[in-house]
């Protein structure tokens, strides 16, 4: 399946200054096939779900927050993985 990526500008940059990750790097985990995928409980609404992966980029193992609005992926946010998240990716290759 092909995947098609949006996202706003204006939060996109926002999130380089803050989290110092690129969307477009944040992309590549997508395509990790060791990701890590699962629900955002506590950003998920009623009128759209979000959902969270951990995976591999070109610049490390990061985090990134997501919906779908088929057919695009729409990024929300995008960080470094923290030590206890980096642990769980690493911990599930094995």
């Amino acid at each position: 399946m092909d995947r098609f990526f949006e996202w706003d500008p204006v939060k996109a940059r926002q999130n380089a200054i803050r989290h110092g990750v690129n969307f477009k790097v944040a992309t590549d985990v997508f395509f990790d096939l060791n990701a890590i995928w699962f629900e955002d409980i506590l950003h998920s609404t009623a009128a759209e779900g979000r959902e969270l992966v951990i995976g591999l980029s070109r610049k490390g193992v990061l985090i990134v927050g997501f919906t779908e609005r088929p057919p695009i992926t729409r990024l929300i946010t995008a960080r470094f993985a923290d030590r206890e998240e980096r642990k769980l990716y690493e911990d599930q290759k094995d």
